[in-house]
């Protein structure tokens, strides 16, 4: 079978770009929940049911996922995941109910597992080149576009929505076909397209990758989800003093903060990675913890800017983590097992994320039924400093 160096170069090149415009709906992040509570009038018990349930969903159809990836290969799922978020776009500009709503963010979770396996081929490429230990540059660089472009979306969030609710999603659509295009010119080394998952091979768990594959499933969900309860947590609590509109156009400027405060880690990342090693796990895991306490004080301080403030500090945190932490326990994932079983790894990862955010998620809802959202931030708190034991007994193993 031959291969195609240039292709490969080429498909490299392009990746971070790629990476970037796809990793998720642009728009979507910064306005699902504004857009969901003020124009398709879902409360926040709802939000959070729809997207456990999406989740659970997505969870379901990991394992034919995992099958499907030796029918057709990486490349194709990649265009699939593209083609679904498409759709789910479609679906939330048009929903009426919350069961359509459901549907949407069903095919929105499997859109990002799809496409999840794009890491896989990059690293096949960058492997079959030689520049293998390159793979955290070019995962990095891809967080830094899509970063970028979050940042922008976050500067004009606010006044499109203003504008028209669905504007957002409008132009978000256009960047999902353009994604969707930009997929068909990504490569798959030929030789790794089939039979590279074998469903019947159990590969042998290290201490290491055990630990690591945890500490990715509590730190996505608790980042995840706490991202989605701290938005809410602003908007109640600005809507108290201020007008609908003056809400919409100051959480546009929170977001546009976290967004530049993404940027600047994932600028900066690599260096501090080269310089600071494994540790940087553990100090991102404290720094977790730290995010959700700021938020809490912020609620207890009271209402009015300056806890306004504080809950925006712990959420531009919050957003600072997230990149940097998940592109190196993906780095640390790869290496330390062979490459036949990547896209297993992967889907594993996508399996153990929609699990501790479903389950983060239905917890949350419970919790809500009765309760305030600052007694939800209390248990992702107390969760979070389970996870720093965790951590540092994954350092100790790595530095052992």
């Amino acid at each position: 079978m031959k291969y195609n160096i240039s292709k490969a170069k080429k498909s490299n090149k392009i990746f971070p770009f790629y990476n970037g415009l796809s990793a998720d709906i642009i728009f979507w992040p910064i306005i699902s929940t504004l857009f969901l509570t003020t124009i398709k009038e879902i409360n926040a018990s709802q939000i959070n049911s729809i997207i456990s349930i999406s989740i659970l969903l997505s969870i379901f159809g990991c394992f034919f996922i995992i099958k499907l990836t030796n029918s057709i290969g990486k490349l194709n799922m990649i265009k699939i995941g593209n083609l679904f978020a498409i759709l789910a776009i479609i679906i939330f500009i048009l929903s009426r109910n919350y069961y359509q709503i459901l549907i949407g963010y069903t095919l929105y979770q499997y859109s990002i597992i799809l496409k999840s396996v794009d890491l896989v081929l990059l690293r096949n490429n960058l492997k079959f080149i030689g520049i293998e230990k390159d793979f955290f540059s070019y995962s990095s660089k891809g967080s830094l576009v899509y970063s970028l472009l979050s940042l922008t979306a976050a500067i004009t969030s606010g006044f499109l929505f203003n504008i028209n609710a669905n504007l957002p999603l409008y132009v978000s659509l256009v960047f999902a076909i353009i994604s969707f295009i930009m997929s068909h010119m990504l490569y798959e080394i030929p030789y790794l397209n089939k039979k590279s998952v074998d469903t019947k091979i159990n590969f042998k768990f290290s201490s290491i990758i055990i630990i690591a594959f945890i500490i990715y499933m509590l730190f996505a969900g608790l980042n995840s989800v706490g991202q989605v309860n701290t938005k809410l947590l602003l908007q109640y609590e600005m809507a108290l003093f201020l007008t609908s509109k003056k809400v919409v156009t100051t959480l546009a400027i929170i977001v546009f903060i976290s967004r530049v405060a993404r940027v600047i880690s994932n600028v900066f990342s690599p260096k501090i990675y080269n310089k600071l090693k494994n540790k940087v796990i553990v100090i991102s895991s404290m720094l977790l913890t730290f995010a959700l306490s700021i938020i809490l004080i912020g609620d207890f301080v009271g209402k009015g800017y300056l806890g306004v403030i504080i809950i925006s500090f712990g959420f531009i945190l919050l957003l600072m983590l997230k990149d940097p932490v998940e592109n190196l326990l993906k780095d640390l994932l790869l290496s330390k097992s062979a490459s036949k079983y990547h896209e297993k790894i992967m889907i594993y990862l996508m399996i153990l994320r929609k699990t501790s955010e479903f389950l983060l998620g239905m917890i949350i809802s419970v919790i809500l039924l009765n309760f305030t959202l600052k007694y939800a931030l209390l248990f992702m708190l107390l969760i979070s400093i389970f996870m720093i034991i965790i951590v540092l007994r994954l350092y100790k193993l790595l530095k052992n």
